[in-house]
């Protein structure tokens, strides 16, 4: 009897050990494909900031560009400016020299 008792005990410790043998197995795959969907979530992720890092240096670099091309301008458009400033003021002056001139001429 007590052979037979200890058998059955043995068989029913045996059957929940593979019961828990298999829910443990169950979990670890359940584990297994979370992590391999939480590295391919991590992986198009980082392919997401790649690519929004890159456009962001295009349009810095297309920004530089475009006020580099303003500042350029400027400089032109104000080097005119004060040169043709500079003629008018010069020409002002030599016509008030002139008229200076011909009102003590006359």
């Amino acid at each position: 009897m007590e052979v037979e008792e200890a058998r059955r005990c043995w068989e029913v410790e045996r059957c929940r050990l593979q019961q828990e043998v298999q829910e443990l197995r169950g979990a670890r795959k359940n584990a297994e494909e979370a992590l391999a969907a939480a590295q391919q979530a991590s992986q198009a992720r980082a392919a997401e900031l790649r690519s929004a890092h890159h456009q962001h240096q295009e349009e810095l670099n297309r920004t530089k560009r475009d006020c580099e091309r303003e500042i350029r301008r400027l400089v032109r458009f104000t080097t005119t400016h004060a040169h043709t400033h500079m003629m008018t003021s010069c020409c002002l002056t030599n016509w008030k020299v002139l008229q200076l001139f011909k009102s003590r001429t006359c």
